[in-house]
C-alpha cells in the first residue's frame, strides 16, 4: 500500500496534480525498496543472520545485499600483501613500475577547452606552475605516477582537497570506519558506513573517514564530505556496497612465489654442480656429524644440515660409501615454464611478455606489434579511467578555485571547465612502417588524424599550432623545412597503378 508523509498530503489538498506526482514517485521508492530489501522473494534474501565480529562481514545482513568478494578485513590484509610484494619481488615490482612507465609515463596533459582561447592560455599557463603535492616535494607529473602506482598496489587510493589548493594523500590503509569497528546500518538494515565510506541510500558514497591524529596525538577520524576528496577504486563488482577497490600484485601473488621458488631452485643446482668437496673416513665420524647445526624440516622435525659452499669436507664411517649429488640441470623445458609463468601474471597489468621481461629479442615486428597494440588499447582505457575518475575532478576544482580567488584574472567564459587530458605518446615500433600504416588508414577512412593523434597524446588543435609555428618560423629565417620521403610511399594500391601508369605515359617512346 502507497502511503504519503503529512507534508505531501497537505499539499495535496492545494493541489491535485502535486498529489498525483507524489503517489507516483512513491510507488516508484517502495518497488525499489521492496526489490533490494528481498521482499520479491528473491534469492538475495538467503542468510540474513546476526553479528560476530568488529572487522569481518561473517553473520551480518549481506543476503540483502549479494554475497561479498572482498571483506574489510581479508582486503585489508590484500593490501598488506600487495605492498610486500612491491618491495620484496623485483618481477612484481618491475610489472607494476613498467605499467606505470606505459600508462602515466611522464605525466598526463591537460589541455582547456572553453570558448574563450584567451583564458584557455591562461589556465594552462596557471596549470603548469601549479604544485599539487602538499608536501612540497614532488612536481604533478610525479604526484600522477604516485597516485596511479598506489592504487594499483592497494586496489584504491585517496586524497583530500585542502583550503591552500594543493592535495593530502590519504592511501588505502588510512581510509578505515571510525575505531575500525566496520559496518553501521541505519533504516531497515541497509548499512550506512561500509569500509570507511558513509554512504548514501542510493549506495553513493557521501563522504569518507581518514585517519589522523589530534593536537595530542591520539589516533583520530576525519570525515571528508565526498566533494573535498578525491577517489579511484578498482572495485570488483557492482553491488550496492562494493565501495573499496581489489589489490593488482595480491591476486597474482601465489604465482610470483612461484616463479622466485622456481628460480631459486635453479640457482641451488647450479651451484651444488660447481662446487667440489673432499671425503675425510674417520673411524668414529659421529662427533664431526653431531657438532652440525640443526634446522627444521619440512615435517618440523630438527634434522642435521649440511652447507653446501666450494670446497667443503664431508666425514664419513670406514663401512661408509659416498654418493655423489649430481642436481638435473634445468634444459629447454625451463625458458618454456618461466616464460608462460611471467606471461600470466603480466596479465593483471596488460603487460605483454615482450614488456613483462624487458626483452624482444625472441619475437619480430609483426608478432611484437599484434602484443603492443593490445597492450595499448588496454593502456588507454586506464588512462581514460585515471582521466575521467581523479585528474578531471582535481582540474575543474583547482580551476574554480584559482577563479574565485583571481588567481586567474582574465575573462571567464561560461564553459571554463571544459578541457580534455592526453596521455604521453608511445614509441614506434618501427617509425617507418608504423607511419606508412598510419596514412595508409587515414587515407581508406578507417580512422582519422584527430584519432591518431590522440594516440601520440597530441589535440588537432595542438598540431596545427604546433605546425603553423615551425612553417611561419622557416620562412622568416629562409630555412627549408626536410619533409621525409618514406611517406610519400603510403598510399593506396589504386593510386600506386595510377601513379605508375601515368608516369609510363609521361615516358618518351622509342622510335620505331
Amino acid at each position: 500500500m502507497t502511503k504519503l508523509t503529512l507534508f505531501d498530503k497537505a499539499l495535496g489538498y492545494v493541489s491535485a496534480p502535486y498529489k498525483t506526482r507524489a503517489m507516483q514517485h512513491r510507488q516508484i521508492q517502495n518497488a525499489i525498496t521492496d526489490r533490494e530489501s528481498g521482499v520479491d522473494g528473491s534469492a538475495r534474501r538467503a542468510g540474513r543472520t546476526g553479528r560476530t565480529d568488529k572487522t569481518g562481514y561473517s553473520q551480518q545482513p549481506w543476503g540483502v545485499w549479494g554475497t561479498r568478494t572482498y571483506t574489510s578485513a581479508t582486503r585489508r590484509v590484500a593490501v598488506r600483501k600487495s605492498r610486500q610484494i612491491y618491495e620484496n619481488n623485483v618481477l612484481g615490482r618491475a610489472m607494476l613500475d613498467r605499467a606505470t612507465d606505459n600508462i602515466i609515463g611522464e605525466g598526463m596533459y591537460v589541455v582547456p577547452k572553453s570558448s574563450d582561447d584567451g583564458f584557455n592560455a591562461e589556465a594552462e599557463a596557471f596549470w603548469k606552475n601549479y604544485q599539487g603535492d602538499a608536501r612540497g616535494m614532488v612536481d604533478n607529473a610525479t604526484l600522477q605516477r604516485h597516485i596511479f602506482r598506489d592504487w594499483k598496489r592497494d586496489g584504491d587510493r585517496g586524497a583530500a582537497m585542502t583550503r591552500s589548493g594543493t592535495i593530502q594523500a590519504a592511501e588505502s590503509d588510512l581510509i578505515q570506519s571510525p575505531q575500525n569497528e566496520g559496518d553501521t546500518f541505519g533504516r531497515a538494515g541497509r548499512p550506512e558506513i561500509v569500509d570507511g565510506f558513509r554512504l548514501a541510500t542510493t549506495g553513493r558514497p557521501k563522504s569518507a573517514f581518514v585517519q589522523v591524529f589530534d593536537n595530542a596525538g591520539r589516533l583520530d577520524y576525519a570525515e571528508i564530505p565526498m566533494r573535498n576528496f578525491l577517489y579511484i577504486a578498482d572495485t570488483d563488482r557492482s553491488d550496492y556496497t562494493a565501495v573499496r577497490g581489489v589489490p593488482a600484485l595480491a591476486t597474482i601473488g601465489w604465482l610470483l612465489e612461484q616463479i622466485d621458488g622456481t628460480i631459486e631452485a635453479v640457482v641451488m643446482a647450479h651451484r651444488m654442480a660447481a662446487m667440489f668437496g673432499l671425503v675425510v673416513q674417520k673411524q668414529s665420524p659421529g662427533k664431526a656429524i653431531g657438532n652440525l647445526p640443526l634446522k627444521t624440516n619440512a615435517s618440523g622435525d630438527s634434522q642435521a644440515q649440511i652447507t653446501l659452499e666450494p670446497g667443503m669436507m664431508a666425514y664419513l664411517g670406514l663401512d661408509e660409501t659416498l654418493a655423489q649429488v649430481k642436481p638435473e640441470q634445468p634444459t629447454q623445458g625451463y625458458d618454456m615454464l618461466m616464460t608462460s609463468l611471467v606471461r600470466f601474471a603480466g596479465l593483471n597489468f596488460g603487460l605483454p611478455l615482450e614488456l613483462a621481461l624487458m626483452d624482444f629479442s625472441k619475437t619480430n615486428y609483426s608478432s611484437a606489434r599484434a602484443s603492443m597494440e593490445q597492450a595499448y588499447r588496454g593502456f588507454r582505457v586506464q588512462q581514460q579511467r585515471f582521466a575521467s575518475c581523479w585528474l578531471s575532478k582535481w582540474y575543474r576544482w583547482r580551476i574554480a578555485k584559482a577563479v574565485k580567488l583571481g588567481e586567474i584574472t582574465g575573462a571567464v567564459p561560461a564553459d571554463y571547465l571544459n578541457h580534455q587530458w592526453y596521455g604521453q605518446p608511445w614509441p614506434y615500433l618501427n617509425p617507418v612502417d608504423d607511419a606508412q600504416g598510419t596514412m595508409a588508414l587515414i587515407g581508406a577512412g578507417k580512422t582519422t588524424l584527430t584519432e591518431e593523434l590522440a594516440k601520440r597524446g597530441m589535440s588537432l588543435d595542438e598540431w596545427i599550432e604546433i605546425q603553423s609555428a615551425e612553417i611561419n618560423k622557416a620562412s622568416e629565417a629562409g630555412v627549408t623545412l626536410q619533409r621525409s620521403s618514406a611517406t610519400r610511399d603510403a598510399v593506396m594500391p589504386e593510386q600506386a597503378s595510377n601513379d605508375q601508369l601515368q608516369s609510363t605515359d609521361e615516358q618518351p617512346q622509342a622510335e620505331a
